[in-house]
């Protein structure tokens, strides 16, 4: 070939900052990663932490130690954000930052965080819940179903009703994650890599013993829910959508449901219980309220 094309990466923008600087947020950044998270949330925070970083150089600081309230008051004006999700967002990153630089004495004023407001009121949502028609329907149809499908789509979604799981751990669930004996669930959770115990309840407990005496295909196969076709593997996550929309359609409710609802409403319930924030932050498995 007469032409090669050379490709280059693009530099990282901390590589331009000065070492104290660029020393701090790589260290964040890294912390972030020895917390599990994932490769797309680092990349997510790290857009606020180098906006906020090129903000102060602009401002001539030469050390994290000189930062101020009013300065961190004026990258607030100054960083635009239209909507309440990016505000809050934007507030929640930075907050972790500035906590993480105090934690590790980059910072002598420990409570330069507290500049940054924690909550702000998102004008006009409302999160949406199932019914409890609709919950009174599920469980119906629970203890009506016979189909090998049927089961299955009848215990992952109690799985999620009851137990507020997320769709990756519905379909990341283990057989040995199950202590039928003393009736409780221990998952490590995929999106945070938590541990969370809970308690197994009779109707969940119930809709997914049915399931793997009447229902569930013999297999070597780790996983609770598996396919029912060989190879008998893990299920994707929309099966899992699919499966709430099939039981909700039968029980005469059309419009498309997310499964993540089943989640909302789980804590919802436990909320109208009286049984106080912390108790769904406990069930969630979260280790903030915010």
């Amino acid at each position: 070939f007469n032409s090669l094309k050379k490709y280059t990466f693009k530099k990282s923008r901390a590589s331009e900052y000065p070492a104290w600087c660029s020393l701090a947020a790589d260290d964040y950044l890294n912390w972030l990663r020895r917390s599990f998270h994932s490769e797309s949330t680092v990349r997510t925070y790290k857009y606020t932490v180098y906006n906020f970083c090129d903000f102060i150089l602009s401002r001539k600081l030469d050390s994290f130690k000189n930062l101020t309230g009013e300065l961190i008051k004026d990258f607030l004006k100054a960083d635009f954000h239209s909507t309440v999700n990016g505000i809050s967002g934007r507030n929640t990153v930075l907050r972790q930052f500035i906590r993480h630089l105090e934690d590790n004495n980059y910072l002598e004023n420990k409570a330069l965080h507290s500049v940054i407001p924690s909550k702000l009121v998102h004008p006009g949502r409302i999160v949406t819940v199932l019914s409890d028609e609709q919950v009174s329907a599920i469980d119906e149809y629970r203890k009506q179903c016979a189909a090998p499908i049927d089961l299955r789509d009848a215990a992952m979604v109690m799985t999620g009703l009851k137990l507020g799981f997320r769709r990756s751990d519905v379909i990341n669930l283990k057989l040995t994650d199950i202590d039928w004996k003393n009736k409780k669930v221990t998952i490590i959770q995929c999106k945070t890599k938590i541990p969370l115990t809970l308690p197994l309840g009779v109707d969940v407990g119930n809709a997914i013993f049915r399931y793997l005496k009447y229902a569930r295909p013999a297999c070597d196969s780790p996983y609770v829910f598996v396919r029912h076709k060989a190879p008998f593997g893990i299920l994707s996550g929309k099966i899992c959508s699919n499966a709430l929309n099939r039981i909700l359609s039968a029980c005469g409710y059309n419009s498309p449901v997310k499964f993540h609802t089943l989640r909302k409403t789980f804590a919802t319930n436990i909320l109208n219980n009286n049984a106080g924030i912390e108790r769904v932050i406990d069930a969630l498995g979260h280790q903030d309220p915010t």
